[in-house]
Parts: structure tokens; C-alpha cells; sequence
């Protein structure tokens, strides 16, 4: 009996999403270390800003750094609203965009930690992922307990994830939003995997009957 095309799929997407899983997780763990070296660049960009804030700007320029609240149409402010905390603005009820973007991609303590955290545990879903995957493409016994293991211990993790981060307040919208995605399409994948293994003929990983003839 050949190994199921199903089986053969479902064994090379989870290799793959157990490899790209744990890059991603090993870049996780390196978070703090990132986010130091992103708040000195955006510090240095900071201080060359202030030395040239007596520099002629551009009156295009100036009108894309300080558009007017009272400009902006109801659907662009709920555009800006949904990629930012709050829009930004100045004494003179100007739009500031730098603060506002900024805010929008900052991270909490309490996200980096919980990162750091989840990168560890990541690594260890993305091992089960690649042990699964293995197992579907070339072994038969402890198969199926396996990879239904797998699944729906990644699925678990998933919605700790949101769980956690749900109690997050302190991160910016376009990380917080952009990470939400990244969780729910995990999810997805694993529900659509897990019904196809659970769906699908498992008749070639059951271990094989010995049939005995008995004579008198």
C-alpha cells in the first residue's frame, strides 16, 4: 500500500511551518536585544531632527508632517485611528505623524517578555512539527497520535497567545494587529490539518494484522 497523497501534503507543510516556525521564534527570543537597537536608532534619528528644526522645510513636505485635524475627512481619521493608539496632535491642533507612527510600532515590557517566553515555548511546537512531518513522509507506527498531538498542541499555544496578549495595553496597534494575524492564520491551519487527518482513510498507518492459519 503506497503512503496517502494526503499524508505526503500535510508532511511537507508542517516541515515547512515547523522550519519557518522556529526562525521566527529564535528572532522572538532576540527581541530585547532588537528593540535596544531599534530605540537607538530612533533616538539618534531624534537628535538629528532637533539639530535641524531651524532648517527651511519644503511647504509640500510641511503640509504631509502637519495636516490639520480639522482637514481630515471622518474615513481617513478611522484609517489612521485603526494603525494608531490616538492621533497625535500638536498645540496648533496639528496631526504630528512621526509621534503618531511611532506609537503605533512600540512594544511593552510586557510584550517583550511574554515574546522572549513564547520563543522558547515556540521552539519547542515547531521541533513537534517537524517530528510530525518526518514521521507522515516515513514512518507508519505512532504516526497519527503524533501529528494529532501536534496539532492540536500548536492549536493550545495559539490561543494562549491571544489570551496573553489580549491583557496587553501597552504596545501599538500595528504590532499588536499585525501579530493578532499572524496567531489567527496559526490557528486556522492547524483546525484545517487536523480535520483533514481526522477525516481522512488512516488504513495505511495501522499496524498490520497477522493472519494465522490453524490446521487440525
Amino acid at each position: 500500500m503506497k503512503r496517502p497523497i494526503w499524508a505526503i501534503i500535510v508532511g511537507v507543510f508542517m516541515l515547512l511551518f515547523g522550519g519557518c516556525g522556529a526562525l521566527s521564534k529564535v528572532g522572538d527570543i532576540k527581541t530585547p536585544e532588537m528593540m535596544e537597537l531599534v530605540n537607538e536608532t530612533i533616538d539618534e534619528a531624534e537628535a538629528n531632527s532637533k539639530a535641524n528644526t531651524d532648517s527651511e522645510i519644503e511647504e509640500e513636505g510641511d503640509s504631509i508632517q502637519q495636516t490639520k485635524v480639522t482637514e481630515l475627512t471622518d474615513d481617513e481619521k478611522k484609517i489612521l485611528e485603526m494603525f494608531s493608539d490616538s492621533v497625535e496632535v500638536d498645540s496648533m491642533q496639528n496631526v504630528d505623524f512621526e509621534t503618531t507612527m511611532k506609537n503605533s510600532f512600540k512594544f511593552s515590557e510586557y510584550r517583550q517578555t511574554w515574546m522572549v517566553r513564547f520563543g522558547y515555548m515556540g521552539l519547542v511546537v515547531a521541533l513537534l512539527f517537524l517530528i510530525g512531518g518526518i514521521m507522515l513522509l516515513a514512518s507508519r507506527k505512532y504516526t497519527i497520535p503524533v501529528v494529532l498531538t501536534t496539532l492540536a498542541v500548536s492549536l493550545a499555544f495559539g490561543i494562549l497567545q491571544l489570551a496573553i496578549y489580549a491583557a496587553d495595553v501597552g504596545t501599538g496597534k500595528m504590532i499588536g494587529n499585525l501579530s493578532s494575524i499572524g496567531i489567527y492564520f496559526s490557528i486556522a491551519l492547524d483546525i484545517v490539518f487536523l480535520i483533514i487527518v481526522m477525516v481522512c482513510d488512516k488504513t495505511y498507518f495501522q499496524p498490520a494484522k497477522v493472519i494465522e492459519d490453524y490446521y487440525d
